[in-house]
């Protein structure tokens, strides 16, 4: 009997304890990757000699109406001049991974 109530306990506990190291895992894991994949958005930079570089210097590419514009260098998501175009940045190669 002693041991039929220690096996029914060892099962839960067992089980429990797995998905606590999983858990830890995956956490790790999402921290880990908030370090590496930073977002950021697409701004334009123009040294060109022209007539138009105040127009296009500094500005944020923008998503609009199947078409590239190019938006203020304020502007974010949500937006009503379209969507932002945002990235993120990978490092390559990942400092982590040794081949």
């Amino acid at each position: 009997m002693v041991i039929g109530l220690l096996i029914l306990t060892a099962i839960p506990v067992t089980t429990g304890v797995a998905q606590g190291v999983a858990a830890q895992r995956d956490q790790n894991q999402r921290k880990k990757d908030e370090t590496r994949m930073q977002k950021f958005y697409i701004d334009i930079f123009c040294d060109v000699p022209s007539s138009r570089i105040n127009e296009i210097h500094g500005g944020r590419i923008v998503l609009q109406d199947e078409r590239l514009w190019i938006g203020p260098p304020s502007i974010t998501n949500p937006s009503e001049h379209g969507y932002v175009a945002e990235a993120f940045y990978i490092e390559y190669p990942d400092k982590e991974v040794c081949f």
